[in-house]
Parts: structure tokens; C-alpha cells; sequence
């Protein structure tokens, strides 16, 4: 379950990058580094 939930986070961090929502980027770069 929480590999899925981990999967969907980083598509929508993909997204995120995607639209250039720099916030966002930072906000999961942080997320993704820590984990």
C-alpha cells in the first residue's frame, strides 16, 4: 500500500515538474531525498 501511495506521489511530483511549479519541486525534492 504504501509503495502505491509512494508511486502516485512521485507522478505527481513529475507533474509538478512538468508544469514548472517550482514550490512544489522544492517541497518533493525534500520528500524524495528524505525518504
Amino acid at each position: 500500500m504504501a509503495l502505491i501511495l509512494h508511486f502516485f506521489l512521485f507522478i505527481f511530483a513529475f507533474f509538478c515538474r512538468f508544469f514548472d511549479l517550482s514550490k512544489e519541486n522544492l517541497l518533493y525534492d525534500i520528500f524524495f531525498l528524505s525518504t
